[in-house]
């Protein structure tokens, strides 16, 4: 067993190679083909795999710093991974927020899932949408890396997912995205009330001058999120940013949105985790 839970070191490519091939004889019946439908919840709390959690507090899962996906982003982004440490100076984001419109069943006030179908009113077939896309949102294809550095206590990670700011993302990656691409390649400060450029420039050290943005997107195999990029986090009868909390959206509008965005963030997760797994079984070949 102390083998299975010593710290990993992702800097190793064969010892991330191992742990992965590893995962896939346990976890894929040893085709990785299967990990582009595979929803990283089923390892949540495994001592090997997992690392962010145990059984007893999967309100803390947190499926793209997992140990196993750590050793998958190593072998996918072998070269970036050359010159940062996994988890320290890059950390694991996921791309299609849950939460924003369908509620955290772990939250500290109760399960918001249930709050969220009762105020809408889900039949039990929108129930079952709802339920197929909390396990599609923690596949490897809603997974990529940021820098971690912070200002004032925050990351760009928890900046993207800020929702107090009176120009809240609310965790939508479209959003992030656009407001990305005007701000690189990277230039010196010039409004010193620009938060996000702040946290890039803090993170210099992976937003350098020659990581402008095609170059991001072509790193993570994020073309389609980026040409798709105006359509999933706007509402546009309010043109206001939809979230699950709103008073703004009638239970018609929202569900119209809701599902609507389940529907086209489904599609994109899954072209990107084959992808993945495509670029994946290359690397693990080489």
């Amino acid at each position: 067993m102390e083998k299975e839970t010593k710290k990993l070191n992702y800097n190793d490519l064969e010892e991330s190679k191992e742990l992965v091939l590893r995962f896939r004889n346990e976890f894929l019946h040893g085709n990785i083909d299967e990990l582009a439908n595979f929803s990283f919840w089923t390892i949540a709390g495994n001592p090997s795999y997992d690392g962010t959690c145990t059984p007893n507090s999967l309100g803390k899962f947190d499926g793209d710093k997992t140990r196993i996906v750590y050793a998958i982003d190593r072998l996918l982004y072998s070269d970036l991974c050359k010159n940062f440490i996994l988890g320290k100076d890059i950390t694991g984001d996921t791309i299609n927020t849950f939460r924003t419109l369908l509620g955290n069943r772990f939250s500290f006030w109760g399960n918001k899932e249930i709050e969220v179908e009762e105020n809408f009113n889900f039949s039990s077939k929108l129930k079952q949408y709802r339920n197929d896309f909390f396990f599609t949102y923690q596949t490897i294809g809603n997974f990529y890396l940021l820098p971690c550095k912070t200002v004032k206590r925050q990351s760009i990670n928890t900046f993207r997912g800020d929702n107090k700011r009176p120009t809240a993302w609310f965790d939508y990656f479209d959003l992030f995205l656009n407001n990305l691409k005007e701000r690189l390649p990277l230039k010196e400060i010039s409004n010193k009330n620009d938060d996000f450029q702040i946290l890039l420039n803090e993170n210099r050290h992976f937003f350098n001058i020659e990581m402008d943005f095609k170059k991001f997107i072509d790193i993570f195999y994020l073309k389609d999120y980026f040409e798709n990029s105006n359509i999933v986090s706007y509402n546009h009868i309010t043109n206001k940013i939809a979230h699950w909390w709103t008073n703004e959206l009638t239970e018609y509008e929202y569900k119209k949105f809701a599902f609507g965005y389940i529907a086209k963030a489904t599609e994109l997760i899954n072209k990107r985790s084959i992808k993945l797994v495509e670029v994946l079984k290359k690397n693990i070949q080489n």
